[in-house]
């Protein structure tokens, strides 16, 4: 998938920052977020308190389809994700947005108070029933990078987020809410529990054996199985370096690339 360049909000058409000012109820300020995957991505907050996270990319770009994904699931979530609130395209942009939420990025590292609330949020995304919700299977996205044999570790029919990194998860008042639905997919029940685990000691820094500790806690972990762990490991080590393949300069895939393989032969 090729990047999108980085657009400042007031740098975007007038007419595709009038269209998304439509959807809004005043006067507002604008934070620009950081995002790997998105031309726009700002909050925009009003006086009374009131926020709207607004993301897009130039229309007919390849990561249109991620803003597909995102329009797609968003009515299966927990209510505690944000909600849509529209979808438009205006002066060659194409624009989700979505309610804002006040609070900050999780904290992975050890002994941190917020991984009781991400491992909630994480069972509740588990929970979420998907009746009539079509959306790619977790094999689709990785068969490239596996034996056809080991299909069937891939199945299963629960919602997947596919990212669970620390600046997914935004902390208010002791709940987590998990944001940025770039890569739904449906899958076995463990998959977002195993990728934490490993977040947790990229993003936080945690020792494996206290990451796996806080994957149990969620739960579709109870399903695992050392076969699947292995052969998932190794796919997504795979699909990191060709990552590498693709983007060579860039120092953070490079070390999750890096990480990834570690991880992998834990699992070996």
């Amino acid at each position: 998938m090729s990047a999108v360049e980085r657009v400042p909000w007031p740098a975007l058409p007038t007419d595709a920052r009038g269209a998304v000012e439509r959807h809004l109820t005043g006067p507002y300020t604008v934070r620009e977020m950081a995002t790997y995957n998105s031309g726009v991505a700002v909050l925009l907050e009003f006086a009374d308190g009131a926020r709207v996270f607004v993301k897009g990319v130039p229309e007919g770009h390849d990561q249109v389809a991620q803003l597909d994904g995102e329009e797609r699931v968003n009515g299966f979530l927990p209510l505690s994700c944000p909600r849509l609130l529209f979808r438009l395209k205006a002066a060659g942009w194409d624009f989700l947005g979505f309610s804002g939420l006040a609070g900050e990025w999780a904290d992975f590292g050890p002994g941190s108070t917020d991984l009781p609330a991400v491992a909630s949020m994480l069972s509740e995304v588990g929970d979420c029933d998907v009746t009539g919700l079509r959306l790619p299977s977790l094999w689709e996205s990785y068969r490239q990078w596996c034996d056809p044999a080991d299909e069937v570790l891939f199945q299963g029919s629960t919602l997947l987020h596919r990212d669970p990194t620390a600046s997914n998860f935004v902390v208010s008042e002791g709940r987590a809410h998990l944001v940025d639905w770039a890569w739904p997919s449906i899958g076995p029940a463990w998959v977002d529990a195993f990728i934490w685990a490993f977040r947790l000691v990229v993003d936080g820094g945690q020792e494996p054996h206290e990451a796996l500790r806080w994957a149990s806690r969620v739960s579709g972990w109870k399903s695992a199985t050392p076969a699947a762990l292995r052969v998932f490991s190794q796919a997504e080590a795979r699909s990191w370096a060709q990552s590498v393949e693709e983007a060579p300069g860039d120092e953070v895939v490079v070390a999750l690339a890096t990480a990834a393989e570690k991880w992998a032969s834990r699992w070996a």
